[in-house]
């Protein structure tokens, strides 16, 4: 229910052996909708639980198609507002969507034009490739064929939305404070940080103060692991204040 009404379109499935998708959408078409799904193991015997899918577009799809059989995923396309969207299915969970405008927006090599595609038709190729044919409504007037390689759907799935999955540098108990960042033409990347050192240890029974003191650490990322972080500064009695990082080229 959305609005007050239930509609369910763009109904979709797709199947491989007995393995079966089914996709649609709840809303009112040109509106707001909803993205549905469930998923059957028996060639439609048994289904699971509607669920919902976590598209990043809340307005209805004008066309929607599920193509299985594209490497071991099945791929969701969505055209809203004349973009299209892509979304890979792996049998237990969606990927990341992935949209690419500039196969969809560009200029002309012979006119120089700008080429902006509308009236779009994917097509599946079975090397993993997609092909898009679309007409050109700016002032060309001509039809397009675009193409990407499907070859890179597995990397869409990311345990962090967009982002590598964290890695713990430094591990104290220690406060940890001005932490900068920088990267070099290879693009390694150099962190500096400034931490509390733990006090050197005073003979027991005298009444020496206990001093404390700031340290600037170093790490560096070439690729694959950070390196053991390396204090290279100590400010005796005193604190590190704010640092800036910079890499010459």
């Amino acid at each position: 229910t959305l609005g007050g009404s239930t509609v369910a379109f763009q109904i979709s499935v797709s199947a491989s052996q007995e393995n079966v998708l089914m996709t649609w959408q709840v809303g009112q078409p040109g509106g707001v909708c909803l993205n549905y799904f469930v998923v059957s193991q028996n060639a439609g015997e048994t289904w699971s639980e509607r669920q919902r899918a976590n598209l990043p577009y809340v307005d209805c799809a004008q066309d929607r198609r599920l193509k299985s059989g594209v490497g071991e995923y099945t791929l969701q396309t969505d055209t809203v507002k004349g973009q299209m969207y892509f979304t890979a299915w792996n049998g237990k969970e969606w990927s990341q969507t992935q949209t690419w405008p500039e196969l969809f927006e560009f200029v002309d090599p012979e006119s120089l034009n700008n080429v902006r595609l509308e009236c779009q038709a994917p097509v599946f190729l079975p090397s993993q490739e997609l092909a898009v044919a679309g007409c050109d409504r700016e002032s060309g007037q001509d039809v397009w064929v675009a193409g990407r390689s499907l070859a890179d759907i597995g990397s869409w799935f990311s345990q962090v939305a967009g982002w590598r999955v964290a890695e713990q540098i430094q591990s104290t108990k220690n406060n940890i404070e001005h932490v900068n960042i920088a990267v070099d033409g290879r693009d390694g990347i150099h962190a500096l940080w400034s931490q509390v050192e733990d006090p050197a240890p005073v003979a027991e029974g005298t009444t020496e103060t206990v001093l404390t003191n700031d340290a600037i650490y170093y790490s560096y990322w070439g690729g694959s692991s950070w390196t053991k972080p390396l204090p290279i500064y100590s400010a005796l009695e005193d604190s590190v204040g704010r640092m800036a990082l910079d890499i010459g080229q």
